[in-house]
């Protein structure tokens, strides 16, 4: 339920704690852009808890939707956004694809599949004769 800008959780979230202790750790954000640690000192606008610890690389996608104000574009086909599929958006790697819009991670291709380079919406067959060693390989060999 929302009450303004708060949000409380409802008995029947996976994650409601009442009753119980839970572990909170809250992440820090470079306010600065110089690489420095920035305390919580203050009041804190809002606290999301996630079922689980961000990647680097959502962390990073997160921070950098600061400087986007906030965006929240969904990433186009053969681009995903580590960071619930928002922007910033980055290609796909040779051997994956993104065939849909607000993607957080691109898919392989499967065994037999590829890619023609990065930032793919559609694998490709192999021609006759050939396939790929493994899943989400970006090139048919003999």
């Amino acid at each position: 339920r929302e009450c303004g800008s708060i949000l409380y959780p409802l008995a029947t979230d996976d994650l409601y704690t009442q009753g119980r202790t839970a572990p909170l750790t809250l992440g820090v954000l470079d306010s600065t852009d110089t690489g420095a640690l920035a305390s919580h000192v203050g009041v804190l606008r809002m606290v999301r808890v996630m079922a689980a610890a961000l990647s680097s690389e959502q962390v990073a996608a997160g921070a950098q939707r600061r400087v986007l104000d906030g965006a929240s574009r969904l990433c186009p086909l053969g681009r995903y956004g580590p960071y619930e599929g928002l922007e910033p958006c980055f290609q796909c790697e040779a051997g994956t694809v993104s065939p849909e819009r607000g993607l957080e991670t691109c898919e392989p291709c499967a065994q037999g599949f590829f890619t023609e380079g990065r930032g793919a919406t559609d694998c490709l067959l192999c021609p006759p004769g050939m396939t790929t060693p493994t899943a989400g390989s970006a090139e048919c060999t003999a």
